[in-house]
């Protein structure tokens, strides 16, 4: 992401040389000039989420979570949610499904069999990547929930729905909009990808969905897998694995469940990188099969600031939850940001069933309002082989600047031995601020300058520090009255810095003769969309330059020139 220099004007120091001034302000960046960055998007964001469980004991979808949000223009958007479900019975099956202006995107069918009645979100979750197109005006976005069998019910906990506009930066790739499956013994089928390249080294993250099935889930060869390939890397490298012996007790074929994960990984220079879904066949009757898949890649500098955390190291924890070394401790500005978190949570034996929230504290106490996220007890895989189900996406909201704690957790819900537990590794934690549509105004906190006073015929060099959140390139104008016009001085200027993400931006201006006295100068920074800073004003000097013949005169054959000797020969 772009960067956002912050400079302290603490000291003023005069540094005298010669008979001039220069001011320099101490506690400011180095005079070497800083790039600020890539430049990122200014995004529309919608979001909501709901923590209060409710039961749904009808096979008919009814809604849980409703997100409306309102497109200042029509375009793509990147629609992300998740949903943690429960049930009353072991006859339950929880199902559900994503509607965008009522129409169904991803619909899960058949629902899972569970092992155990577990309520509050956990057991069952569902994830939803989809780029959609909204409308200009009111759209909706739906999270609907349903129990297959009408015995008993489905508990819906923890939902959240963020549609976030698609940057011209950022990448999708999804199915093919067909089922299709695995046929060959072992192979990973590549189901939807999406390739970016960069000039430098970047930051991105990674968010993906997968519904689908498997034919003989008897079978736990097969399952799904999310990874990369690049020129340096050709083979897979895969971030996260599933099984699919983990996922349904009852081995009903053609029982649709959810994957899903988040990532965060850094692009090489120069190097296609691909991020791809993958099904993967067991057996010769154990396929994998697709029916929607989506990836997304976001830059890190679409973000205006990001923290993240991740680790591939492995905790083990017992029957309470306990931290694992995942976790952002930041202290945020008065405004929203986007949460995201995945672990992988797998058991050393049948004897356990592991599973992971995120907690959350604000100034050190638990944060436990509607709109911030803590999973209780949110079960995510339950069986020996390495699993994973889902990411919780998140936003807060405005509630003033504070530091907040975010860490996930791991436990064990059965911890039937002493010796075993649940594991939890591979685990990414992200929060983003994103940038808000419209367009920052350009600051400038500085302007750095002299020789003060500068001789005729010498050279005055202005370095202006600036920023610009929306990290759009500048340009400096050092105006002669306060006042501009478009990205010009109305009035004539000293000297202008050209359009760049360069600070300090230097001009030099070559005094004049007529220029001789006590000048003005006004400071404006404008963006690319000609939004122009506040006047940042000051004086300056110039002065005649100093007279030959007053410096040196010849007397009986010497040569005196500023109060040393030289004598002719």
């Amino acid at each position: 992401m772009g960067h956002r220099l912050k400079i302290l004007l603490s000291i003023l120091v005069l540094l005298a040389v010669g008979s001039s001034v220069w001011f320099i302000f101490f506690n400011r960046p180095d005079l070497e000039a800083i790039e600020l960055g890539a430049v990122g998007t200014r995004l529309t964001v919608c979001k909501e989420s709901k923590q209060i469980a409710t039961n749904f004991a009808s096979a008919t979808f009814a809604t849980y979570l409703t997100l409306s949000c309102t497109a200042p223009a029509t375009g793509d958007y990147y629609v992300i949610g998740s949903l943690g479900t429960g049930v009353t019975s072991l006859s339950s099956k929880p199902i559900a499904k994503l509607v965008v202006n009522g129409v169904d995107e991803i619909t899960y069918s058949g629902g899972l069999t569970l092992s155990a009645t577990v309520t509050g979100g956990q057991g069952v979750p569902f994830n939803f990547v989809r780029r959609v197109s909204l409308t200009a005006g009111a759209n909706t976005i739906l999270i609907q929930v349903a129990n297959s069998t009408a015995i008993g019910a489905t508990q819906a906990l923890n939902a959240s729905l963020i549609a976030l506009e698609a940057s011209s930066d950022s990448s999708y790739g999804q199915d093919l909009g067909t089922t299709y499956c695995t046929d060959v013994l072992t192979t990973d089928l590549d189901v939807a990808s999406t390739t970016v390249t960069e000039i430098s080294p970047t930051d991105y993250l990674l968010l993906w969905s997968w519904q689908g099935y498997h034919e003989d889930e008897s079978d736990g060869g097969s399952g799904v897998k999310f990874g990369y390939s690049s020129e340096a890397a050709p083979s897979p490298q895969f971030f996260q694995k599933s099984n699919s012996a983990d996922l349904d007790t009852a081995s009903n074929n053609n029982v649709d469940y959810s994957q899903g994960g988040m990532a965060l990984f850094t692009v090489p220079a120069s190097d296609p990188t691909t991020f791809s879904i993958f099904g993967s066949g067991g057996s010769s009757i154990a396929e994998t099969c697709t029916k929607k898949a989506g990836v997304v890649a976001i830059p890190f500098y679409d973000f205006m600031e990001t923290y993240t955390d991740s680790t591939n190291g492995v905790t083990k924890h017992r029957a309470s939850y306990a931290n694992s070394n995942i976790s952002v401790s930041q202290t945020l500005a008065n405004t929203d940001y986007l949460i995201f978190a995945n672990a992988v949570s797998s058991n050393e034996s049948v004897n356990e069933a592991g599973s992971w929230r995120l907690s959350a504290t604000r100034n050190g106490a638990t944060f436990t309002t509607p709109q911030m996220l803590n999973m209780e007890d949110r079960l995510w895989s339950a069986g020996i082989s390495e699993s994973f189900l889902g990411f919780y996406g998140y936003a807060t909201t405005t509630y003033g600047s504070a530091t907040y704690a975010f860490t996930i957790q791991g436990r064990s819900s059965l911890n039937l031995t002493t010796t075993e537990g649940a594991l939890i590794d591979n685990s990414y934690l992200f929060v983003g601020r994103v940038r808000p549509p419209g367009n920052a105004t350009p600051v400038i906190e500085t302007v750095v300058y002299g020789p003060d006073p500068v001789n005729v015929g010498a050279t005055e060099i202005f370095d202006t520090y600036w920023t610009d959140e929306d990290n759009e390139a500048g340009t400096i104008l050092l105006c002669k009255t306060n006042s501009v016009t478009g990205a010009a001085c109305t009035g004539g200027n000293w000297c202008t810095a050209a359009s760049s993400l360069i600070t300090p931006a230097r001009c030099n201006y070559t005094a004049l003769v007529g220029d001789i006295g006590v000048k003005n100068f006004h400071a404006f920074a404008c963006d690319d969309e000609i939004s122009c800073s506040t006047v940042h004003s000051g004086t300056f000097t110039v002065q005649a330059a100093p007279d030959p013949s007053a410096d040196f005169r010849i007397n009986n054959g010497e040569l005196r020139v500023n109060n040393g000797e030289w004598r002719q020969k």
